[in-house]
């Protein structure tokens, strides 16, 4: 039996994190991974880089994590200019060593949005300004070629448990430091989660069965919102207190 911990879209949140990782220390946790934009948004950047850093965790690069280091001017918001203000030299080369993707246990694959564009989404599409759960149809076509039996991803801070017929899993272990958000690319849209705990997930492989728990912890979501005022960016205080964006 491995049991591993699936970590992603921190984004700066050090308390959501420090919060996840206290609670998984009573866990029996073998393994820990982290899936991506880790340190881009309204908080704290350098201080949640240098708490992972000493992580021995396997570790994917998320779009803003690749953003913030090419500095990638198309797509570079205000949260990924905070980050690029304080993060040290050493930290951003510890981001720009992170992969896209990896293979692990010889049959989980680990990404960020897709396996082949960390900027899309592998399992919902945008409608009417929101993302929806994709046909499985389209799930199954955006893995076209990919043999493994595990995907594990994020992007969409959506939690996700999604079984296809072929045996695939894929999880999205939701989001440990952004409950909500508003993103103009490819088209405007939102993402709720309706609360505004901190989440993350625990993978058990036991036989030939995957077993998932998703777990949504509480926190001092109010000391984030306040951090993310006091950063300059507002519109971020009410997606941290409520997982709402209006």
């Amino acid at each position: 039996m491995t049991r591993i911990a699936i970590l992603s879209d921190i984004h700066g949140n050090l308390p959501a994190l420090e919060a996840v990782v206290q609670d998984m220390q009573n866990r029996s946790i073998e393994m820990t991974v982290a899936l991506g934009d880790l340190v881009s948004g309204p908080l704290w950047p350098a201080e949640t880089a240098e708490l992972l850093m000493k992580q021995n965790w396997i570790f994917v690069a998320g779009n803003h994590d690749r953003q913030l280091v090419r500095r990638d001017n198309a797509t570079f918001g205000p949260t990924d200019e905070l980050a690029n203000a304080v993060i040290t030299p050493s930290q951003r080369d510890w981001l720009r060593s992170l992969p896209p993707s990896r293979t692990i246990l010889g049959d989980i694959v680990l990404f960020h949005g897709t396996p082949v564009d960390d900027s899309a989404y592998l399992t919902e599409d945008i409608a009417h300004g929101r993302a929806h759960l994709s046909s499985r149809k389209d799930i199954e076509g955006r893995l076209m070629g990919y043999a493994q039996r595990v995907f594990l991803c994020g992007h969409t801070h959506i939690p996700r448990d999604i079984r296809l017929p072929s045996g695939q899993v894929i999880i999205n272990p939701g989001s440990v430091g952004l409950p909500a958000y508003f993103d103009p690319h490819p088209e405007p849209h939102i993402v709720e989660t309706g609360s505004p705990d901190a989440r993350y997930a625990i993978l058990t492989m036991t036989g030939g069965e995957t077993l998932v728990e998703f777990i949504s912890l509480p926190y001092d979501c109010d000391k984030a919102a306040e951090q993310a005022r006091k950063n300059g960016q507002p519109i971020c205080e009410k997606w941290l207190r409520t997982g709402f964006t209006e």
